[in-house]
């Protein structure tokens, strides 16, 4: 029994000395304490130090200096509580070459359950670490251009809920990035906006669009309005399924005032070059009044244009001239004493009237008409 026994014990040796010895990966062992006593073939192509290099504590003399006390108090740890060791490092080899090694052992036992030592082995994770230094270096070249890019960047939900947010974007809409994280970017446009930007991204989800860009307000925190050039992508697992979107938004705010500066200019410009076409070119007071109403409503696209005279005899208000694409209320040359409209008010007090929402002025004597109408505003 004790011969059979002792052959089970070489067979069983001899088989573990052909699998280390095929092992793709370095295999060691120790004894109860922790000291090196094996090591494979596989652990010298990887260490690049010998088997007497290796024996005892010689391995530690492998371990990387800056990863060498982290790694030894892991080791003692292991063989005080003959806890399983999992542990990433770094090795120096002979030639200075540093590389990266996964190691992992745990507790061999006898029939009764004594700790013996310990089976381990390493694997060469070198490129793997390389891949992961670049993955890391890309993505921190990739959040420092998101970051600090004079443009707003943001990355948004599905549901519009922001995702991530730049300062340049905290900065054009006036909110803190926490602020931001918490809401939509449907909360901060501007309600006239809202159809349109919503339509387009859902042309993006359904992929008749790859990107989309628009010209829309938002809200600043302080109650203004910001005009943004935004730029919106979507981003797809490898699967299609849609992730989130990308979005770039450029502070156009001050080219927009330009514009409308420019095109106020230009209408001024156009509407006293026909005033004085009309001052020359009509017979009467009433051509040339009807003349300058029309060129009103087509000079500043608005929506109509009036133009009354008053009787210092009588105190009566006479229309002269009506131009707008709405029915008026009176026609022309008809009377309207002095009170009655909100004309009669201006004549009568010398002062002007400004209004920007007509359907709601208390001084407005005809809400339902201006509501017809679809008048907004009023300046007289």
């Amino acid at each position: 029994q004790v011969v059979a026994r002792t052959k089970e014990l070489s067979d069983s040796k001899q088989r573990f000395r052909t699998l280390a010895t095929c092992s793709p990966v370095g295999i060691f062992q120790t004894n109860a304490q922790g000291r090196c006593i094996y090591v494979n073939e596989r652990w010298y192509a990887i260490t690049h130090m010998s088997h007497q290099e290796a024996v005892g504590r010689g391995w530690e003399n492998g371990l990387h200096p800056d990863d060498r006390a982290r790694v030894q108090q892991a080791w003692q740890h292991t063989v005080a509580t003959e806890a399983a060791f999992a542990l990433e490092y770094r090795l120096q080899r002979p030639d200075g070459q540093i590389i990266w090694v996964l190691s992992s052992a745990v507790g061999l036992r006898d029939d009764s359950g004594r700790l013996v030592g310990f089976l381990g082995n390493i694997i060469d994770i070198t490129e793997r670490k390389h891949r992961d230094q670049a993955l890391d270096e890309m993505q921190q070249r990739l959040q420092s251009a998101f970051d600090d890019t004079p443009i707003g960047m943001a990355l948004v939900a599905l549901d519009g809920h922001w995702l991530q947010v730049n300062l340049a974007l905290c900065a054009i809409v006036g909110y803190s990035r926490a602020e931001l994280l918490a809401t939509t970017f449907q909360t901060i446009t501007h309600p006239d906006d809202l159809e349109a930007n919503l339509a387009l991204a859902q042309q993006l989800r359904d992929g008749s669009l790859r990107t989309y860009h628009m010209e829309k307000r938002y809200l600043h925190r302080q109650g203004h309005v910001v005009w943004g050039l935004v730029n919106v992508t979507l981003v797809r697992d490898p699967q299609g399924n849609a992730l989130h979107f990308i979005t770039q938004i450029q502070d156009i705010t001050e080219r927009k005032a330009a514009e409308r500066q420019l095109k106020e200019r230009t209408q001024i410009l156009a509407l006293t070059g026909d005033i004085g076409v009309a001052l020359t070119g009509c017979d009467s007071l009433r051509d040339i009044l009807q003349r300058c109403a029309e060129s009103v409503v087509d000079r500043l696209d608005v929506a109509a244009a009036r133009i009354w005279t008053v009787d210092a005899q009588t105190n009566v208000l006479e229309l002269q001239a009506d131009a707008g694409p709405f029915a008026p209320r009176l026609q022309a040359g008809a009377p309207d004493s002095l009170g009655a409209l909100k004309i009669a008010r201006i004549a009568q007090n010398r002062l002007p009237i400004l209004s920007d929402d007509l359907t709601a002025d208390p001084a407005d004597e005809d809400h339902c008409w201006a509501a017809k109408e679809r008048l907004s505003a009023f300046g007289g």
